[in-house]
């Protein structure tokens, strides 16, 4: 009998240990790499979390009750893709079932986009740490959001985005962060690879596509949504739902199997997806729990078995210290189990880092 593979230990250490292994001297472009899930958009704004886009994306009937008890959105088109499978496998002619299970998914996935932009803030509404005082103004030392989080974000090199919003478009932006973007003209991935392989500029990739980013369906052209000094980017992105020929590049299908097939699809999702792959340096994660719906992801992170990787874990929902240690344990040994092939993974509390602080939470 084979024996099972022992389960990897699991390590928790603090940020302040390993910063410098991870996200370098403090130059730009210093440190290795850094990928950033939904964690990490919904620490600043928390409307970003799933309940919340749940209970305001307007769901009702089927769309709504497919979701039980549980919030994610991701989870559940997952399940309606494999649903759709097995109905094809054992009642391929049920062609009406099959109908609407794909209504479902169309309405949950249309609904999340929709629902993401809506509860967007705009970028001036990105200040943290001021405290209501009755009605004498504010307490409280205001933190400007973007521009913190610009002094840290580009000490990493490279920057990887699983998540929709344009939180961190924004960062980038105020840090000189580069999407690879020619301003407002079309993608050019023999452009982006020159100035990937030429320029040391710190950059970002939006693996999963984001609500700034667009598709032309006449000519498959795929650019960024830019705003001007009398237009917002938000209200740009808003507008662009009546365009004809404009389909917002947003990646929201519930398996990894699909995504990677509509990553493949697209010029500048697998522009990002080869650059992941490409990536061998000490990797960052915060946000990102690596579960399954992100298996492509996380196939390209074990790529390099022997890289050192360094995983933020949130336990901000935990108010007692030794509670709040004793459940980063017990998730960090889940997530740690998803990356069996890296030999050199730590965790650590994702408050303790500065792009994942408390002190940025502005709703």
């Amino acid at each position: 009998m084979t024996e099972a593979k022992a389960m990897p230990a699991v390590q928790v250490v603090g940020w302040t240990s390993i910063e410098g292994s991870f996200s370098g001297d403090g130059e730009a472009g210093s440190g290795g790499a850094l990928l950033l899930g939904n964690g990490f958009s919904s620490n600043v704004w928390s409307e970003f979390g799933y309940r919340t886009l749940l209970e305001r994306s307007g769901l009702a009937g089927p769309a709504r009750d497919v979701f039980r008890d549980r919030c994610n959105f991701e989870t559940v088109l997952a399940e309606l893709s494999t649903a759709h499978q097995i109905v094809g496998v054992v009642a391929p002619n049920e062609d009406e079932l099959l109908r609407r299970v794909d209504d479902l998914a169309i309405q949950i996935r249309d609904a999340l986009l929709a629902t993401v932009g809506k509860v967007h803030p705009e970028a001036n509404r990105l200040l943290a740490g001021q405290k209501p005082r009755g009605n004498f103004g504010f307490v409280g030392v205001p933190v400007q959001v973007l521009e913190d989080l610009a002094k840290h974000m580009p000490r990493y090199s490279r920057v990887f985005v699983s998540n929709y919003d344009v939180i961190s478009y924004w960062a980038a932006v105020h840090a000189g962060v580069a999407d690879l973007f020619p301003s407002s003209d079309p993608f050019d991935v023999g452009l982006a690879e020159h100035w990937l392989a030429n320029n040391s500029q710190p950059k970002i990739f939006f693996m999963h596509g984001a609500l700034h980013l667009w598709r032309s369906l006449s000519t498959n052209v795929e650019a960024k949504h830019t705003a001007n000094s009398s237009t917002l980017l938000l209200d740009v992105i808003k507008a662009s739902v009546e365009h004809p020929d404009r389909l917002p590049l947003f990646i929201s299908e519930g398996s990894s199997a699909e995504k990677v097939t509509r990553i493949r699809s697209s010029q500048y999702l697998s522009f990002c997806a080869r650059v992941l792959a490409e990536t061998d340096t000490p990797l960052t994660v915060l946000g990102q729990s690596l579960m399954d719906v992100d298996g492509h992801i996380r196939d390209a992170v074990e790529l390099y078995p022997d890289r050192k990787v360094a995983i933020g874990v949130y336990v901000g929902d935990i108010d007692d210290p030794d509670a709040a240690a004793h459940e980063l344990a017990i998730r960090a040994t889940a997530i740690r189990g998803r990356l069996a092939k890296c030999r050199d993974v730590v965790f650590f509390d994702s408050a303790e880092h500065p792009l994942t602080s408390p002190k940025l939470r502005c709703g």
